[in-house]
């Protein structure tokens, strides 16, 4: 929560702790909006999204955390059409090869992550 006129923020709930390691990933990649994998689920209908870092965070338990940059916004649908459109929106992502090649090398498949990193350009 925030005021755009006092620039002065406040973060409330069990994960306020977690904000920071978020926001110094952002700042650190040179990011304007950075979210957690939380957030991603929700954003990535609306925008799109990409891969920035891998955090094992112990006060957020012990899974890998993935922070995520929110990019450009996806065109809306008409609610007749959402169906058809989101299927048609995630062929068309044009982050789709740099989060697989992101998902490979998390994965050890190295090879494999620069291959498909090569099918990637800069949205």
């Amino acid at each position: 929560m925030g005021c755009d006129g006092m620039k002065r923020f406040t973060y409330i709930g069990s994960l306020s702790s977690w904000v920071h390691v978020v926001e110094r990933i952002g700042r650190s990649m040179e990011c304007e909006v950075a979210i957690d994998a939380t957030v991603n689920e929700d954003v990535c209908i609306k925008a799109y999204t990409r891969m920035l870092q891998h955090v094992l965070y112990p006060k957020k338990g012990q899974q890998v955390n993935i922070v995520h940059e929110a990019l450009g916004e996806i065109e809306t649908a008409k609610e007749e059409e959402w169906m058809y459109q989101l299927e048609e929106r995630q062929a068309r992502d044009p982050y789709k090869s740099y989060n697989r090649s992101y998902e490979l090398f998390m994965e050890g498949k190295v090879s494999d992550a620069l291959s498909e990193l090569g099918n990637f350009t800069d949205g």
